[in-house]
């Protein structure tokens, strides 16, 4: 395995949810920002 200094950039979903062919997946980066906001 590389170093990809991209790789902390990914999205990656943490709960898939989609509702009528539309994608409201809970993601990496969503969890990060509830987590600032809180």
């Amino acid at each position: 395995m590389s170093n990809d200094p991209t790789h902390q950039f990914l999205i990656q979903k943490i709960v898939p949810i989609e509702v009528g062919g539309i994608d409201f997946s809970f993601t990496n980066a969503s969890l990060f920002m509830a987590a600032s906001a809180a």
